[in-house]
């Protein structure tokens, strides 16, 4: 074992045994890291060869029991066998393996999410289990990986931190194409929906490791962690770790909205520059309407034309427009716009006034075009006041 005295005995659920999925594991593994259950229903196709620890002789076979004999296989000479066994499962769609994967999710110490599916990471964020859950994946070119591993009392979930990361990307100008440069691309079979990157392997590892060393020492701390690592033409590794803020939860008519303590922040802070005026302006989030999950991304800033004064706040429309498609084109489109929000002035509670009522069903009116409720949000002396309105069309 690399690096430790003894195995870390934690057990750990990998689930996606795809390229980025198998060099972690192997690099984990190959330092003493946990007691593994891998889960995937993929088999390995001739296209995943460039990049993936299995070679040609497991072409056809089920990525988890081909990687699982391939990990044992390591330590063969001591008889350990750090991978206890695999499940050929989609936990989309367990199926009839639903029972052996909730038996193995509530025995894990640890699931680790490298499926590159941001509906399989929610679903396992979700997950009734009381393990601490990670995710680690490539951007969409294969230039950068992202590490995203909630706290170990899990309050930060692994969707909050997906919403801080969007937030990241919005906010942090090494990220500014993070998510809309794509690589290189081709068809691997006939159907004209069987896409892949070309990707180097030499890039495939060095981003691997670096995920790998970042979940050893975040998953060896109780804090939780969002690293990306965006490589160069030359070489160079750009490192960036955005602050994992705490996230507050709102249970609001059916509805669950979080708003963690940057976005607060940052409402608060435009707040008390415009005082004794009233401010504010659009809200834009990740919103999952199945199941039924809000969570605030960025409050935006009054646009140029609006109009404060201490008793009234009207938002205006200057450039609102083009600012959120930029936004929600910089992050392909995972989030969107979920409402609005706007400051009371001092010696003022946060309850609604007869006007934000009003304001808050013309927010639900618009809205409801994509089936989804509308959010005010009002900040004042007290803290912040979450409503939510719905059409009832």
């Amino acid at each position: 074992m690399a690096g430790r005295d003894a195995r870390d005995s934690r057990k750990a659920v990998l689930v996606g045994a795809g390229a980025i999925g198998s060099h972690v594991v192997e690099s984990l593994i190959r330092e003493g890291r946990f007691e593994w259950s891998i889960v995937d229903d993929d088999r390995l196709l001739p296209h995943n060869l460039a990049r993936h620890t299995l070679g040609s002789l497991q072409n056809g076979h089920p990525k988890a029991a081909a990687l699982s004999k391939r990990l044992n296989a390591v330590f063969a000479f001591s008889g350990d066998q750090p991978v206890a066994d695999t499940l050929d499962c989609n936990v989309l769609r367990p199926g009839d393996a639903n029972d052996a994967l909730n038996e193995r999710l509530a025995a894990a110490d640890i699931v680790i999410d490298a499926s590159a599916s941001v509906a399989a990471s929610r679903c396992l964020s979700d997950w009734d289990a009381s393990a601490r859950r990670a995710s680690v994946f490539f951007n969409p070119s294969a230039e950068a990986v992202v590490v995203l591993v909630e706290p170990v009392d899990r309050s930060v979930t692994l969707r909050d931190l997906e919403a801080q990361y969007y937030r990241a990307v919005l906010q942090r100008p090494e990220l500014e194409r993070h998510l809309t440069t794509v690589g290189e691309r081709f068809a691997y079979t006939g159907a004209c929906r069987e896409i892949t990157n070309r990707v180097p392997e030499s890039r495939v590892a060095l981003l691997s490791a670096l995920a790998a060393s970042g979940l050893s020492r975040a998953l060896d701390d109780s804090q939780g962690l969002i690293r990306i690592w965006t490589t160069g033409p030359d070489g160079d590794v750009v490192v960036t770790t955005p602050q994992v803020a705490i996230a507050a939860r709102h249970d609001l008519a059916g509805w669950e909205v979080t708003v963690d303590d940057e976005v607060r922040a940052q409402m608060v802070a435009m707040r008390e520059g415009a005082l004794p005026n009233e401010t504010g302006g659009s809200v834009l989030g990740v919103i999952d309407t199945v199941a039924r999950k809000i969570h605030v991304v960025e409050a935006l800033p009054e646009p140029p034309d609006s109009k404060g004064s201490p008793t009234r706040f009207e938002r205006g429309i200057a450039g609102l427009s083009e600012d959120v498609a930029a936004k929600l084109a910089r992050v392909m489109d995972q989030i969107r716009y979920v409402g609005e929000w706007h400051s009371h002035p001092s010696a003022h509670s946060i309850s609604p006034s007869a006007t934000d009522v009003v304001q808050l069903v013309q927010t639900a009116l618009t809205t409801a075009l994509e089936d989804q409720p509308g959010l005010s949000l009002i900040v004042g002396d007290d803290g912040l006041n979450v409503l939510i309105g719905k059409s009832l069309r």
